[in-house]
């Protein structure tokens, strides 16, 4: 899988398992949020010279949006749109920086099958969700790190050549 699709997949998993902790009234008009928000950032297109911009908000999303089951009250309505919002156009910039929009309906699928799933979760034991999004916090945090550490012998394939 490239890497902005996987980056917009984790994206929409970690939006989908925060939405399950949203009111059940603001979960809806959030997906829909997400598609109209991500289906506009892939019209637009995101330039290449960003691209390395573009990673570090996604990623910085997905810690946002994993960290935001650990609030105490749930996931307030307001910040559930925010997210959702914020969550499309980053997606919609990654998956753009690929150049395939057939990759977009795929993710709205992760995120809406994902909340429905984490919900159920939440339900019956609400630690699975919050472990499972502490799981995309740490890929997360890896990922967006990873580009700005130092080069250092046996990271490159050097020996390929």
């Amino acid at each position: 899988m490239r890497g902005g699709v996987l980056a917009a997949a984790l994206l929409c998993a970690a939006l989908g398992i925060a939405l399950a902790f949203a009111p059940a009234r603001s979960r809806p008009a959030c997906l829909v949020l997400l598609m109209v928000s991500s289906a506009t950032a892939f019209a637009l297109g995101a330039p290449a010279s960003l691209s390395g911009a573009v990673f570090l908000v996604g990623w910085l999303s997905v810690m946002a949006c994993a960290a935001s089951v650990h609030l105490p009250k749930g996931l307030p309505a307001a910040l559930a749109i925010l997210l959702s919002i914020d969550a499309g156009l980053c997606a919609g910039s990654l998956i753009a920086l690929e150049g395939r929009g057939l990759d977009l309906p795929l993710a709205w699928c992760g995120a809406g099958t994902l909340a429905l799933s984490a919900l159920a979760v939440r339900w019956r034991l609400a630690i699975a969700a919050k472990v499972a999004s502490s799981w995309l916090i740490a890929i997360a945090v890896l990922a967006a790190a990873l580009p700005y550490l130092p080069v250092t012998p046996g990271y490159l394939p050097d020996h390929l050549e």
